[in-house]
């Protein structure tokens, strides 16, 4: 924030160990919403595990307190998915006074997009990618050898597919970031639309078994992703182009 924005505001500028008081304010928020959010989540959890174990038709416990830390794991997780809004919120209000008109203006839209694409990106994982993925995996079995599934290795596979494919869904917003900041053009994206297949088909890869059908589960939302990125990209630019426009008329 600049001099005249805060004289103007009527804001003083905080010490360095005032920006630290405030970030510990943050950060113990944070921890007691998402300590009441998970709280609140547990009593849910057994009928979530029960749902999450649908698409493998049912799983084992191979420990005396297997079962109890998987309802702690998915307490928590829901806990905190429930609580992100909030905490970006105080994150928010923590960043917001250091920040011109103008950034806030562009960050506000992309942190809601970010949360939004997060939650899409884990349903489209858990809904779409899982069942798929299990269904092959488990087919490898054969008469003589039959799938019993540790709940706790279940948990942790969805868990890490649906962050995998959360932060994927981020995409677009790190191209319009790129875009805003000058690193990224709409004609460089579409001129290289053909190796952006190519190397979307190769993580798919990766975070999947590396069978065709769920690699292109995982492929195809993906490209759909990065065409999306162009219309974003021509977007903002158009923006920043307006803007800037509207700049030169008032100088």
């Amino acid at each position: 924030m600049t001099d005249e924005t805060k004289a103007a505001s009527g804001e003083k500028e905080m010490s360095f160990l005032e920006h630290l008081e405030e970030l510990r304010k943050v950060v113990i928020n944070s921890l007691i919403v998402l300590v009441v959010t998970s709280s609140a989540c547990w009593f849910f959890s057994g009928w979530v595990m029960d749902q999450l174990v649908k698409p493998i038709g049912g799983a084992v416990f191979i420990g005396p307190a297997e079962a109890f830390t998987v309802r702690l794991k998915i307490a928590v997780v829901l806990g905190a998915l429930a609580s992100l809004p909030v905490i970006f919120f105080f994150l928010w209000k923590f960043v917001v006074p250091g920040l011109l008109h103008r950034e806030r203006t562009a960050l506000t839209p992309l942190a809601l997009f970010s949360t939004v694409f997060f939650y899409g990106g884990a349903a489209f994982s858990y809904f779409m990618l899982v069942p798929v993925m299990m269904k092959i995996l488990i087919g490898f079995g054969t008469t003589s050898v039959q799938p019993m599934i540790s709940v706790n290795s279940y948990l942790s596979l969805v868990m890490q597919i649906c962050l995998a494919m959360g932060l994927l869904f981020q995409f677009p917003l790190v191209v319009a970031a790129l875009t805003w900041m000058g690193f990224l053009s709409p004609e460089w994206l579409k001129r290289k639309w053909r190796y952006a297949v190519v190397i979307i088909f190769i993580i798919g890869a990766v975070v999947t078994p590396g069978d065709g059908p769920s690699q292109l589960v995982v492929a195809f939302p993906i490209v759909g992703l990065y065409f999306l990125s162009i219309l974003v990209s021509m977007i903002i630019r158009r923006r920043k182009e307006g803007e800037a426009a509207a700049e030169g008329e008032e100088t």
